[in-house]
């Protein structure tokens, strides 16, 4: 499963890199936060390849999470509304867009405490 990981997240990069060609009509999100969707996925399958006893699994979880804290961040701050759906069906439009760019919001920010403190257990043991 790993090695499916990585090549797929190697396919979402060189798409989002435009090295392999796609319809411009088809991408719902800048080509950065797809690059980002993908290196999660990569990193996750080079984690799996690797095992749980690799001694560098820590900053490549730190590296997983601060991808996706940056594409959390991105849909909370930058996202048009327009790509929202779904929601608490008795809340007005506006206020489930609201409600959704703040837990992306905090989802980003917990990822970023995540990865400091995976960097900073990766410090530990190489120290």
């Amino acid at each position: 499963m790993g090695v499916l990981s990585v090549l797929g997240g190697c396919a979402l990069c060189a798409v989002a890199l435009d090295l392999v060609p796609v319809d411009e009509t088809s991408l719902h999100a800048p080509r950065a936060v797809l690059f980002l969707a993908g290196l999660v996925v990569l990193v996750a399958g080079v984690m799996a390849v690797r095992g749980p006893e690799s001694r560098h699994n820590d900053l490549l979880a730190a590296v997983l999470l601060l991808s996706m804290a940056a594409a959390g961040a991105w849909v909370a701050l930058l996202a048009p509304a327009g790509g929202f759906s779904g929601g608490i069906p008795l809340l007005p439009r506006g206020t489930n867009v609201l409600l959704a760019r703040v837990l992306f919001g905090l989802g980003a920010v917990t990822s970023v405490l995540l990865a400091v403190w995976a960097f900073r257990r990766w410090l530990a043991r190489m120290g």
